[in-house]
C-alpha cells in the first residue's frame, strides 16, 4: 500500500478572483477561445456588467468601478460541469457567492471592461416614430455589418439603438439620435 502526504495549502481569497489559466485579451486579433482566462470550477460564480477603464481587470484591492447589480452577464453554479471553462466575460465583474456568505456581504471584484474587443454581430432597432414604443424595425448585423466604421454615420435621421453582441456573452448598447442625414 502506498501512503500519499500532501501538505496543507494556504492562500488568500484575492487567488479565487485570478484565472488558474490562459490569460486576458489586450488588443490585436481575436485569441483562441481555448487561451481565455479559466477559473476554478466548484464556486456559484455570477458576473455582474461593470463599467471602468480597465482593459485588464481592475485589480483586487481597486473597487472603484460601477457595478450593474440588475444586469447579469453570466451565472454558473457550483456543481457545473467540470470539463467545461469557466471564463471571465468582457464588461463583467466576478461575485463569488461562497465568499459572500464567509465575509457576510456581497463582494464584486475585478471588473474588466475591454473596448478593444469587436463585436461578432448585433442589431440596428429604429424607432420609427423618433419616440422609445414598439413601432420599431429591428435590423440584424453580422461582425462586418456591425463593425462597419460608417454604420452611424450611413444610417439616415431618426432614434436608434444599436446592439453589439460579443463573443463571449456581452451586449453594448448604445442609443443615438441622429438628427438630417
Amino acid at each position: 500500500m502506498v501512503t500519499l502526504n500532501y501538505n496543507r495549502v494556504v492562500t488568500t481569497i484575492k487567488s479565487l478572483y485570478e484565472p488558474y489559466s490562459g490569460r486576458y485579451y489586450l488588443a490585436g486579433p481575436e485569441p483562441d477561445p481555448s487561451t481565455a482566462p479559466r477559473f476554478q470550477p466548484g464556486f456559484e460564480y455570477t458576473f455582474y456588467e461593470c463599467s471602468c477603464d480597465c482593459p485588464q481587470p481592475a485589480p483586487y484591492e481597486n473597487d472603484s468601478f460601477n457595478v450593474n447589480f440588475a444586469n447579469i452577464i453570466s451565472h454558473i453554479d457550483p456543481d457545473y460541469d467540470e470539463n467545461a471553462f469557466i471564463t471571465h466575460p468582457n464588461h463583467s465583474a466576478i461575485n463569488i457567492k461562497e465568499i459572500d456568505v464567509a465575509s457576510d456581504y456581497v463582494q464584486v471584484k475585478m471588473c474588466y471592461d475591454n473596448y478593444n474587443r469587436t463585436p461578432i454581430g448585433g442589431g440596428i432597432t429604429r424607432f420609427n416614430d423618433g419616440v422609445f414604443n414598439a413601432n420599431v424595425t429591428i435590423t440584424p448585423k453580422d461582425s462586418l455589418g456591425i463593425n462597419d466604421p460608417n454604420l452611424i454615420n450611413e444610417l439616415p435621421g431618426g432614434l436608434y439603438k444599436i446592439e453589439e453582441n460579443y463573443s463571449e456573452g456581452a451586449t453594448q448598447e448604445t442609443i443615438i439620435f441622429k438628427e438630417g442625414n
